[in-house]
């Protein structure tokens, strides 16, 4: 993130791993995003006030690009076959997922 008054740069992601998709939520409280950190593609989100990381995601397979749509769903294509996608919600609270569309490359 980039502070626009004094052109200072801060590091939200730095992990060893592969980190994509980068997605901030509508209130700009958080950032969505990606990350191979933990094996597979799982969703993750950065608290901006604290710096805090918290894996949102822990399905086998990869969960990718991340949208916000209000402050409490995400929006994300799950990925558990290499001919399947899956796209569904996330309720950030309570952590539970629900299938939109299921076919083939969503």
């Amino acid at each position: 993130v980039v502070d626009v008054a004094s052109g200072r740069e801060r590091v939200l992601v730095d992990a060893a791993a592969l980190d994509l998709d980068p997605a901030f939520a509508r209130d700009g409280a958080s950032l969505f995003y990606s990350s191979a950190e933990a094996g597979d593609l799982d969703l993750w989100r950065v608290d901006l006030a604290t710096d805090a990381r918290t894996r949102l995601t822990t399905a086998r397979g990869q969960e990718l690009n991340p949208v916000a749509l209000d402050g409490n769903r995400l929006v994300y294509v799950a990925r558990t076959s290499s001919y399947t996608d899956t796209l569904a919600t996330l309720d950030l609270e309570s952590g539970i997922s629900t299938t939109i569309r299921h076919e083939g490359l969503s």
